[in-house]
Order: structure tokens, then C-alpha cells, then sequence
């Protein structure tokens, strides 16, 4: 925990220094106030450096999530700190790591950006970490000469190792959250990285200021030695939104699989469904009032007019609930997606819109209980047993060149499909015969025990355990029928299609 001094609370250098198996540091380098331009609105100038340190290679950063949040000492948010512009900001992919930066609104729907946040994945292929030092440059537009405050967060995933499972991790104490930052606006430029205009800030170029240091191993340094790049000069391109064929190819990598984070996950839209249902009752509500002034003299355009938006109107409540109902990804998977995709396609719009993360999970689950689906796996693997035991011919696999293997065939891709394992009829009779065996023998074996029990009430704890347990047993592993409840067997289908036709002959 990192706190102010009580003599001289405003702007202390240090605001993050956290020690452990990766050393984080954030560290304000560069605090300047005056004004955008002469006469101009008030204005600072806010430069933070961030620096991660891995004290083994095995144990490098995975990722990095870092957000800064402006606002007035007072509370006060119409006093509250804009941000006007922030280095880097934007999607920047390198074959190392991928880094996003953007602004935005926290805590409120209204107002200008009082936020700025970015995150660092490390690329998965390469696995080798994201960077070591990372430096940006903030400009924020003021109301006033008023006091205010950044509050700093900053979250780091760590690799793990194999000793690490085996691991017992006792929970120490609560660590408190270091003291949010202090700015005075009437303290002088601290001008330690270069001396500033502090009356034209507005004309400096922030990226400049936004540096990026790669550890050795990244770019082939010597020695250890790290190498330092600005934005403006390091090969970080930001990816551009492309017409025509560029993003249709990439979206059908997703479709192929190629991209097994965002396989049959999709945006839920609420916000854009919540709008469309709500102009739809508008309209509704409009031509209601339009057919009741006419006191039922309404006009054949109106009716048909009614007709449409009612079915429309129909439609759409019904696709909302159905929308609604659906399974969300687990944990951050939904976050990860809309982030991939961003960086992807080269949109943020993916990743900061509002309801950016509400995702659909549609991976196909199996309706099957445990024991149906461990049968079935386990017939599965007895037979390609079985007909690999009985196999003459020895096939060798085909060694591809590597420029083929870039390409996944589109019958390879359908085979690694997550299809839902459908349980078959002679499964499902198996399972019951297994059932019906072994109520039976939870019925003989209280039955048996109770010949050598006299106590009454040992007669009666024994019985009430017997059928606990295999209640529970019951209720916990087994379906009532796997061909009732999801129609996967033909005699459910036969019963149906003898009613229907008996229906209709009556």
C-alpha cells in the first residue's frame, strides 16, 4: 500500500509498489497544469509509467489491466477532470503482445470521458509476456483551478508453474488499496522528462511521450539489455477496418474454428433490442391513439398498418425472451471474446461499447445425465478398441508441408466441432436395466439386514439410509428418460406420429 505524505500529500511519485513473484510499480513522472492554449481553457498534462518485473522467465506476465479514473476532490462531478486525448489509445498487435487503450465514461451515462484504461495480452503462440515498462501521456481539460484526484488500478495475470498446483495457499490479510493521487493545479510544471509549454499543451505530441520498453529476448537485444521504442516509431501498427474481403475472410476464420475463443459466441445486442421493442410500443401507442380519435372510422392504410407492426411488434418481444433465456459464457470468456474480435476486425466499438461483454454462449450441450453419457463414452471406446485390435493394414500419417498446414480443411474443422454427444436407445435401455438392478438391490439388502437387526428403531435408521441413498443417487445422476425428455429415440416420435393420425381419422 502506497499512502500520501501528510506534509505534502499532492503528487507523490510513487502510486503502485507491489512486490512478490512479479514486482509492479507505477510511478507519476510528469505532472504539468496550465492550459490548452494561451487563454485557453485550463488543462494538465499527466505522464505514468508502468513497470513490470518478472523475477524468473517462467513466471512472466501474462497480462495486464490498467485503468485511471478522474475526478474532482470534492466529489463534486461537475468539476470533474476530462480526458481530451491519451497516448496510446487504440488496437496496436505486434507478434509479441496486442495492447488496447481507450477513454470513456465510468459511473455515469452522461458527460465527457473522466476515464482512461488499457490491457496487455501476451500473444498465445509465443507465449513471452507483454512488456516490461509501459509509459503514457494523458491530457485532461479542467473547469477550474480545484484540487482533484486519479484513482489507479492496475491488475497483472501472472503464469503459473507445475509446483504452483501443489501449492497450499493460506489467505493473509487484507491488503487496504493505496491512497488515490492528488493533483494541484497550482503547483509548478514538474518538467522531469523535458521542459513543457505549460500555456500551449494542446499542441504537444503525447506520443512522444508514450514509450514502450521490450525485454531482450523480445527483439534480440544483448546482454539483457532492454530497447526502448516510442509509439511513434515502434512497429506496432493499428490494424485499419478494411472493405471487401479482408474482414468476410477473418470472420470466416471464426466460423471454421480457427479461433477457438470466439467459436459460438455471440453479442446478446440488449441495449439495441430494449430500443427496438421500445420504438416498436411507440409507434404502437401512436396509432392507438390515431384509431381511437377516429372512434372506429379508421382507415384501411391504418388497419393494415396495425397489422404489421402488431406481428413485428410479436416477433421481437418473443426473439427477446428467447435471447434472454439463453446461457451466458462462463467467467471472463465473453470479455476475452469481444476483445479478440476487436483487435481482430481493428473496431473497438467491440470492446467499449455498453453492453460490450453480454455475450450468448451456443456451444451444444448434451441433455444426457452423468451415468447415460459415461455408458456411452465408455461403449465408444470399446469398440474403436475393438477395431483396432482387429486392424491389418498399419497407416501411416501424411506429413503436410508447413505452408499446407496453414489451411484447415473445412471436413477437419467439422470434425472438431463441440457437437452434443446424442445418447442412443440401447444406451438409454442399459442405463434403466442398470437402474432397475440396482433398486433392486437396495430393496433386498434392507430387507436382508433387518433379519439380523431386533432394535426397532436400528430397523428404522437402516431402512430411511438404504433409501436416502439411493434417492439421492437417483436424483443426482439419472434422467427420468433421456428419449422422454429430449425426443432422441423413435418410440417417443412413433407414439406421437399414432396420436396425430388418430386424431385425425376422428
Amino acid at each position: 500500500m502506497v499512502q500520501n505524505d501528510p506534509s505534502s500529500p499532492a503528487q507523490r511519485s510513487a502510486i503502485i509498489n507491489r512486490r512478490g513473484v512479479v514486482d509492479v510499480r507505477a510511478d507519476l513522472f510528469d505532472a504539468v497544469h496550465g492550459h490548452h492554449l494561451p487563454d485557453g481553457e485550463f488543462a494538465t498534462l499527466v505522464v505514468l509509467r508502468f513497470r513490470f518485473d518478472s523475477r524468473r522467465r517462467g513466471r512472466r506476465v501474462m497480462s495486464a489491466k490498467i485503468s485511471v479514473l478522474f475526478a474532482d476532490i470534492d466529489a463534486d462531478a461537475k468539476f470533474d477532470p476530462e480526458v481530451s486525448a491519451v497516448e496510446p489509445e487504440g488496437v496496436f498487435v505486434s507478434d509479441v503482445f496486442t495492447l488496447i487503450g481507450s477513454k470513456k465514461e465510468e459511473g455515469r451515462s452522461w458527460g465527457s470521458p473522466n476515464v482512461v484504461w488499457w490491457t496487455m495480452d501476451e500473444d498465445p503462440t509465443q507465449k513471452g509476456g507483454i512488456a516490461s515498462t509501459f509509459q503514457t501521456a494523458i491530457l485532461l481539460k479542467r473547469q477550474s483551478m480545484r484540487q482533484f484526484t486519479a484513482t489507479v488500478k492496475l491488475e497483472v495475470s501472472v503464469a503459473a508453474t507445475i509446483l504452483d498446483k501443489f501449492r497450499i495457499r493460506v489467505p493473509g490479510p487484507h491488503k487496504p488499496a493505496d491512497d488515490q493521487v492528488i493533483f494541484d493545479p497550482s503547483l509548478l510544471p514538474t518538467n522531469n522528462l523535458r521542459v513543457y509549454e505549460a500555456d500551449k499543451l494542446s499542441t504537444l505530441p503525447l506520443k512522444e511521450l508514450s514509450v514502450i520498453t521490450l525485454n531482450s529476448y523480445f527483439q534480440g537485444g544483448e546482454h539483457g539489455a532492454p530497447q526502448s521504442y516510442s509509439f511513434r516509431s515502434f512497429n506496432l501498427p493499428i490494424p485499419q477496418v478494411r472493405e471487401g474481403s479482408t474482414n468476410i475472410q477473418r470472420l470466416y476464420d471464426c466460423a471454421r474454428g480457427l479461433h477457438p475463443l470466439v467459436w459460438y459466441q455471440f453479442k446478446r445486442f440488449e441495449t439495441l433490442s430494449l430500443f427496438n421493442l421500445y420504438n416498436y410500443q411507440h409507434e404502437l401507442v401512436m396509432l392507438q391513439k390515431k384509431i381511437d380519435e377516429a372512434k372506429g372510422e379508421a382507415e384501411h392504410a391504418d388497419v393494415l398498418e396495425l397489422r404489421k407492426l402488431l406481428r413485428e411488434y410479436s416477433k421481437a418481444v418473443k426473439s427477446f425472451k428467447e435471447i434472454s433465456q439463453l446461457d451466458r459464457p462462463p467467467g471472463k470468456a465473453g470479455r476475452d471474446t469481444v476483445d479478440f474480435l476487436g483487435t481482430k476486425l481493428g473496431e473497438t466499438y467491440y470492446f467499449t461499447a455498453g453492453d460490450a461483454s453480454s455475450m450468448i454462449d451456443l456451444t451444444p450441450s448434451t441433455n444426457g445425465d452423468p451415468v447415460r453419457i459415461f455408458v456411452q463414452k465408455r461403449i465408444a471406446t470399446d469398440s474403436q478398441s475393438l477395431r483396432s485390435n482387429h486392424s491389418t493394414s498399419e497407416q501411416t500419417p501424411v506429413r503436410l508441408p508447413e505452408y499446407v498446414q496453414e489451411w484447415v480443411p473445412p471436413k477437419s474443422l467439422a470434425e472438431r466441432r463441440p457437437h452434443a454427444p446424442r445418447i442412443s436407445p440401447a444406451v438409454d435401455k442399459m442405463t434403466r436395466l442398470g437402474v432397475a438392478i440396482v433398486g433392486g438391490a437396495f430393496l433386498l439388502a434392507p430387507m436382508s439386514a433387518l433379519t439380523f437387526i431386533r432394535e426397532p428403531k436400528y430397523q428404522l435408521v437402516t431402512v430411511v439410509l438404504f433409501v436416502l441413498v439411493f434417492a439421492v443417487t437417483i436424483a443426482l445422476g439419472i434422467l427420468i428418460s433421456e428419449g422422454f425428455l429430449n425426443g432422441s429415440h423413435q418410440a417417443p416420435a412413433k407414439a406421437k406420429a399414432e396420436y396425430l393420425r388418430l386424431y385425425a381419422r376422428w
